[in-house]
Formats: structure tokens, C-alpha cells, sequence
């Protein structure tokens, strides 16, 4: 409440260092609830800017919200990045200042936030951070997908996986739970990148390290990932190598795996490998996958947890009976243009996700 907020900012008259009083102002003021005022963006400013003087190497992940924060054309984004760059150059060996710039830049300024990180690596080539954010930072396309050429796109993917490859052997090197899940998600998405640049041998190598080492129990949180995004880029190997049996086996593979775990909250299906067999003409054992993919859609009581999905599956399987391919989209469940043709070529999946 209003009256809240004031007891909270008098209080930090007497206690500037009250770091949490501090926070949770900051988190306040940034919340995209808020409506955007001119006394709102001051406050938030104030307090970002008390941080960037007396708390830089604090931890800024999180902090770097609101409306108007990633808007390189607003002075609140311009006042910022000026802060913290000239912070950055007094003590550039601390490798929390350097992330925290880059964490305000990254959306408002690719280059210059690509810089940083490299830079770092310079300085300190044993920090795994700097190569795993430079991958994630390379997954997205510096203009709208739509206008990226397929020579940018793999010049990009190229950066993206040397990045992450190189923040992978780095990982290694110790062992801890931050780090472990830091490969995880390398490796949901290097193997794909893999393919993409026709690196088959070590798209395999990845998801099999995947699968070995994040989807051998049941009971580990990253086993429906691991075992379905695995078998689907091991799958997709297979077909480009014209073993179109393997590759059916490990498609059900992927969709059965997670069936048995029954908890598939923020787990989405991969149809890379149904669509590249779809073309390949092996309606019946992509029709299989798309039956049992609608347990994804039951309950342990086999009540419905989501009409409109489970909805779009059984259309798509309809539409593949009648010769059609469908979009294998949610958000787009007409089929697409062309019929079937009896084809092994893997089609180009979309660009990575940030991690």
C-alpha cells in the first residue's frame, strides 16, 4: 500500500544499507503492475542507481524489470547503462559488476552486451558464466526471425554452440547443483542447434549425455525433458542417416518416457521428429505417437486438464488420415499448405529459447 511504501522508504533514511527494505521497494517499483508514472520511474531510478553506487556487485538478476527498463530510447534505460559502464571500467576485474551490466543490456544492446561478456572471458577464461551467456545470448535472432537469412542464422547458431560447448567443458570442471543445471539446459538445446548445422555426430553425443546423465530416474525433476527432447534429436539423426525404423523407435521413445513420470508441468512436446517422419510417410507410427501423446492431456483419474489441446491432437490426427500435415502448433491448429510428400529432409526447427 501507499502507506506502506512510506514507512518503508523513512525507514531507509535512517538505514541505507537495509539491503531487503531496499529490495523490496526496488521490486515495488519495477513490478509491471504498476502503472508507469513520472513519481514511479524517479523512485525506481533512485533506488537502482543507490545500488549501482554502493551495491554493484549485488546480484541484479531479477532487479532489471519494468516497463520502461529495456527501452534503449527512455533516459531511465540511457541513465542506467551509463552508470553501470563507467562502474564497470573503475573495477572490471569483478565479475559481478560485469554480469549485472550485462543483464540490464542484454535486450537493449546485443553488441555491447556480447562485448562485455567476451571481454570478460579475457580477463578470467576460467569463469563458466561469461561462454554460457554468450550461447543463450546467440540463441535469438538480432533482428525478428522472419528477417533473418539462413547465412546469419547459421553464423549465429555457429557463435552458439562453440559459446556453449566451451561453457560445457568449463561446467566440468566442478561439480555442483548450480553448475549441473547450468549443462541441463546446454544440453536442451545444443543438440538441436547440432543438427541445424548438419554436426550430426555430435548432436548424438550431446542427447545421449542428456539422457544418460539427466534421464535415468524417474524421480529427478529434468527426466521428462531429458528423455524426450534426447530421443527426439537422437531420432533425428537417425533419420538423416536413413535408419527410418530408429528413428520411429526413438520417437515413442520420447512421448512414452514421460507418460510414466504422470507430472508433465511446463513440459512441451517436441513434434520436430513426427513432422520429419510425417514426410518420410510413416503416417501409422506418427498417428501412434500422437494417440498416446493425448495422455499428456489426462489425469491419473483420466479426467481432461486441457480440452482445447487435447482438442488440437485429435484434429491433427484426422487431418494426417486425410493426407493433410498439420501445423503441430497450438496456437495454429489448420494444416499446412502442402500434402504429404514422401521426403527424409529435416526441416529447420525454430530458434532456441533464452535459459
Amino acid at each position: 500500500t501507499a502507506q506502506t511504501v512510506k514507512k518503508l522508504e523513512a525507514k531507509l533514511v535512517l538505514t541505507p544499507d537495509d539491503m531487503d527494505t531496499r529490495i523490496k521497494l526496488l521490486t515495488h517499483y519495477a513490478s509491471w503492475e504498476q502503472k508507469e508514472t513520472p513519481a514511479l520511474t524517479a523512485a525506481r531510478l533512485r533506488h537502482r542507481l543507490w545500488l549501482i553506487e554502493n551495491r554493484p556487485e549485488y546480484p541484479s538478476d531479477g532487479l532489471a524489470t519494468g516497463s520502461e527498463s529495456y527501452n534503449t530510447d527512455k533516459p531511465e534505460y540511457k541513465i542506467l547503462a551509463k552508470a553501470w559502464l563507467q562502474k564497470l571500467g573503475n573495477r572490471p576485474n569483478e565479475t559481478q559488476i560485469r554480469l549485472n551490466t550485462f543483464e540490464l543490456m542484454k535486450a537493449g544492446d546485443r553488441e555491447t552486451a556480447a562485448k562485455l561478456l567476451i571481454d570478460g572471458m579475457k580477463i578470467d577464461a576460467s569463469e563458466y558464466r561469461y561462454p554460457l551467456l554468450l550461447s543463450n545470448l546467440y540463441s535469438f535472432p538480432i533482428k525478428y526471425s522472419d528477417d533473418e537469412t539462413e547465412a546469419d542464422k547459421s553464423k549465429r547458431q555457429t557463435a552458439q554452440l562453440a559459446y556453449g560447448l566451451t561453457a560445457m567443458d568449463l561446467i566440468k570442471q566442478e561439480r555442483s547443483d548450480k553448475r549441473d543445471s547450468a549443462r541441463l539446459s546446454l544440453l536442451e538445446y545444443l543438440p538441436t542447434v547440432a543438427i541445424d548445422l548438419k554436426k550430426g555426430d555430435l548432436a548424438k553425443k550431446l542427447a545421449t549425455e542428456l539422457i544418460l546423465d539427466f534421464g535415468q530416474s524417474e524421480d529427478d525433476g529434468s527426466y521428462v525433458d531429458a528423455t524426450h527432447i534426447g530421443n527426439t534429436v537422437l531420432g533425428r539423426v537417425a533419420l538423416s542417416g536413413n535408419n527410418i525404423e530408429k528413428a520411429k523407435e526413438h520417437m515413442l521413445i520420447s512421448i512414452r518416457a514421460p507418460l510414466r513420470k504422470k507430472s508433465y508441468y511446463g513440459f512441451d512436446i517436441n513434434f520436430d521428429l513426427a513432422l520429419d517422419l510425417l514426410k518420410a510417410g510413416e503416417k501409422t507410427s506418427v498417428l501412434e505417437f500422437l494417440r498416446l501423446a493425448e495422455g499428456m492431456w489426462l489425469d491419473k483419474n483420466g479426467k481432461v486438464t486441457d480440452a482445447e489441446e487435447l482438442a488440437a491432437i485429435k484434429l491433427w490426427q484426422e487431418q494426417i488420415k486425410q493426407g493433410k500435415t498439420p501445423s503441430f502448433d497450438f496456437y495454429d491448429t489448420e494444416e499446412k499448405p502442402t500434402t504429404l510428400e514422401k521426403s527424409i529432409t529435416p526441416r529447420q526447427p525454430g530458434v532456441g529459447s533464452w535459459h
